[in-house]
């Protein structure tokens, strides 16, 4: 571990993501990541999953960025938080990831704007740069059922969130690429965190419509979700 003062410093980027710092650690925790094992993180800046691991664990992190100014923003965080490892970053959409095959121990994504699990083209880009035995991990915005209420529609497109479904739905979706599910389940006290970003958030990262809805909502379908696959193994007899 690092000393306190960098986790701090770390924790202190993360406002207003929904579950903030909670909801990072959790999934790092739920990982088991190795030192010095290497880790993919596609979330966007701050790039939550990938410095934290850093933090935490020592890995080296990678992350894939949309421009120049991303990639600066990547290396920046580095620096901030006084890692030793160098933080690498490449250009390329979430779809074709610039990376060759069998490359990471982990890729993570936390509070995507989009669930993965709709868009097949990302899901089979993570599974070609996971190594056999390798972990996807995903956390962000997730519902208690698949029925959208009427009330949310309209908001969750002006923030562009898509179509939110349950954990157990969108790990099933996943699946179909050939991971196995480890975990599907809603993130606890999740309320308590969309109830947190209502009081920090600006109108610059929330629009009214969605503040209403989320108010009328009060965590009766909006959730937090974890979802966390593996990529199987090579079979003893491909070794």
């Amino acid at each position: 571990m690092v000393e306190k003062s960098a986790i701090d410093k770390f924790t202190s980027t993360l406002d207003p993501v929904p579950g903030n710092i909670h909801i990072v650690i959790e999934l790092l925790k739920r990982l088991d990541l190795k030192t010095a094992s290497s880790t993919l993180d596609i979330s966007g800046p701050p790039f939550p999953g990938a410095i934290g691991a850093m933090i935490e664990y020592k890995c080296h992190a990678h992350v894939t960025v949309f421009s120049d100014d991303e990639m600066s923003q990547a290396k920046k965080c580095c620096s901030e938080f006084s890692i030793r490892n160098p933080l690498s970053a490449q250009i390329g959409l979430p779809s074709s990831i610039p990376w060759e095959e069998s490359t990471f121990d982990s890729v993570i994504s936390i509070a995507a704007p989009v669930p993965l699990s709709l868009t097949p083209g990302i899901i089979s880009e993570i599974y070609r740069v996971l190594k056999p035995g390798g972990y996807f991990a995903w956390a962000g915005p997730a519902s208690y059922t698949n029925d959208i209420p009427t009330y949310m529609k309209l908001p969750l497109r002006s923030m562009q969130f898509g179509e939110i479904k349950t954990p157990a739905l969108t790990a099933l979706i996943i699946s179909h690429t050939g991971f196995h599910i480890l975990n599907a389940e809603i993130f606890k006290s999740s309320w308590e965190h969309w109830e947190h970003w209502l009081e920090v958030s600006d109108n610059e990262k929330m629009t009214d419509e969605f503040r209403k809805s989320l108010i009328r909502d009060h965590g009766s379908w909006l959730a937090l979700g974890i979802i966390i696959v593996k990529k199987p193994p090579k079979p003893e007899w491909a070794l």
